[in-house]
């Protein structure tokens, strides 16, 4: 990386992310930030001397936006010390650090119902108007490595029109995405509720590789279809409408509290976000379509299967669910040697069946 050419912000060696800030350079060079989502922050020069902007006891980063779509990094001193003169700020915290449930319950200025809700152990997609403050409490696909994504993690949100704070209690990267548009292009929000508004959309946005996954999966059983696999494949069916009841289970709510937000926005919420609010709900709309149809898919073709199987029990006495198992993979195919199969089979001739395959399918049956 150049010293001459500050190149922005990226990501590398997975969550960690890099920053060389746009204003130029301060007495010892550019400044680079790196960090991850569970990990430090810190601010340095060049020349490797920190300037130490840190990721601790649960301040996963906090930084305060200038207006035209950049922000700068702070600290928990400057947190705590945030007037609304600063500037909007967004706080991004760990549900699980004492200190930050310290900070929400006695030090933020939240109300006592609103730092339980956002703070409880189990969350349903909701939206409420606080005493101080508008909440929102919403799910996104699980991206982390290993994970399922059907896994759906919970985004916890408030604001007031000044402060954003955003809590997380398992690694979500949606944060991370509106993070670097701010820090990398400085196309990132411009106030609290641009903020609020973005959060949403992306956490939104994200769902659409998980839910057109369910009909990449289905297109590829139904391709491949084999009576030899109908177990297997009555499990991969089994395993998609579970991801997609899962899915509905939160997107449908998610859908109905966003639009209780476009319905009553709270004072501060612009006109200008109101578009890209609809477009999240009709977004989430699609998905619940997607997600019925592909249920309904699962259904069909899981059912053909059973046809199948059925149709062969039925034209030939040995193929009975017992035996179906046993008879080799060939005698189901289109190949010569499963037509012959099928052919003694629909004339009802078991002792020809079964000789033929033990004469050229190795198969043994008491």
């Amino acid at each position: 990386m150049s010293q001459c050419a500050p190149t922005g912000w990226g990501w590398r060696s997975g969550l960690e992310f890099v920053l060389i800030q746009k204003d130029g350079r301060d007495s010892k060079g550019p400044i680079v930030a790196t960090g991850n989502d569970s990990g430090t922050i810190l601010e340095k020069n060049m020349d490797g001397v920190a300037t130490s902007v840190s990721e601790e006891e649960g301040l996963l980063f906090a930084c305060r936006l200038d207006g035209s779509g950049s922000a700068t990094l702070i600290g928990w001193d400057a947190v705590e010390s945030w007037q609304p003169d600063h500037g909007p700020l967004w706080v991004h915290l760990d549900r699980d650090s004492p200190r930050v449930q310290d900070w929400l319950i006695n030090h933020s200025g939240l109300t006592a119902p609103t730092s339980d809700a956002l703070i409880a152990e189990e969350t349903r997609p909701r939206v409420f108007h606080g005493k101080q403050g508008f909440v929102a409490i919403l799910r996104g696909v699980n991206t982390n490595v290993g994970a399922d994504a059907a896994d759906m993690v919970a985004m916890r949100m408030w604001s007031d029109g000044q402060r954003v704070i955003t809590i997380r209690q398992e690694r979500l990267m949606t944060p991370r995405d509106v993070l670097a548009q701010l820090l990398e292009l400085g196309t990132g929000p411009i106030n609290a509720a641009s903020l609020f508004e973005r959060l949403i959309h992306r956490i939104n946005e994200r769902m659409a590789d998980a839910i057109d996954s369910l009909d990449e999966q289905l297109e590829a059983i139904e391709v491949s279809l084999d009576l030899a696999r109908a177990a297997e494949q009555r499990k991969q069916l089994s395993e998609i409408r579970l991801h997609a009841a899962i899915y509905r289970r939160y997107i449908s709510p998610q859908k109905d509290a966003l639009t209780a937000l476009l319905i009553e926005p709270p004072a501060w919420f612009g006109d200008d976000c109101m578009p890209h609010l609809r477009e999240s709900i009709d977004r989430l709309l699609r998905y619940l379509e997607d997600i019925d149809t592909a249920r309904e898919r699962a259904t069909v073709i899981k059912d053909d299967i059973s046809n199948q199987a059925r149709r062969i029990e039925q034209q030939n006495p040995l193929c009975t669910g017992n035996h179906l198992g046993d008879i080799p993979a060939a005698c189901l195919s289109d190949r010569p040697f499963g037509r012959q199969c099928r052919r003694h089979a629909g004339r009802r001739q078991p002792e020809r069946l079964l000789d033929f395959l033990r004469h050229h399918g190795g198969v043994t049956w008491a």
